[in-house]
């Protein structure tokens, strides 16, 4: 078994981590298999690329066409997404070690608060109260959509989302509008 830190760690959510599926090489530390290394690397890019999932914090290891998933997801419907996701050529075995849970209640009331704050503070600003922007948040990762008169008015809604308390992300989705 490879030492913890050999993993090639899918970290769904911003952090300043390597990035995806680079790995840590520590003196003497066993290197993985090119072919585990793609495995990892291709399983790490489906997750990712899931909507649902990719806020959440999976491990994904490969040894010897088996793949084993650690972290925490939202609900079962989630594990499931994820243990179809790791099934990949070449995978033999999904060892789902996944936990089932989202941080709580008080999870999605911060959510719905940041949500809610942020649409009161858009309103409240005479610049950003015509605008139609779209406010969504999960697991303190902000979802910003719809069409801005201009850049500047997308800076100011992106800024004040960013400085926001409890907001990890801020995911653009603003179009600026055609004139």
């Amino acid at each position: 078994m490879r030492a913890p830190w050999m993993m090639a760690t899918a970290i769904l959510v911003a952090t300043a981590t390597p990035a995806w599926g680079e790995e840590t090489t520590e003196p003497g530390a066993k290197q993985a298999s090119g072919k585990d290394a793609e495995l990892e690397h291709q399983i790490v890019a489906n997750l990712s690329a899931d909507p649902d999932l990719k806020n959440n914090r999976i491990d994904v290891v490969v040894e010897g066409g088996a793949v084993t998933l650690k972290g925490k997801v939202d609900s079962e419907t989630e594990r499931a997404a994820a243990v179809r996701l790791a099934q990949v050529d070449g995978i033999a075995i999904v060892h789902d070690q996944l936990e089932v849970g989202s941080q709580g209640v008080k999870e999605a009331v911060t959510d719905t608060a940041i949500t809610t704050k942020l649409r009161a503070q858009f309103l409240g600003d005479e610049t950003l109260r015509h605008a139609p922007i779209s406010v969504t948040t999960n697991n303190g990762v902000v979802t910003l959509g719809g069409v801005v008169p201009s850049r500047a008015v997308r800076a100011k809604a992106i800024g004040l989302a960013a400085r926001s308390k409890g907001v990890t992300r801020v995911e653009d989705r603003l179009q600026l509008a055609r004139h």
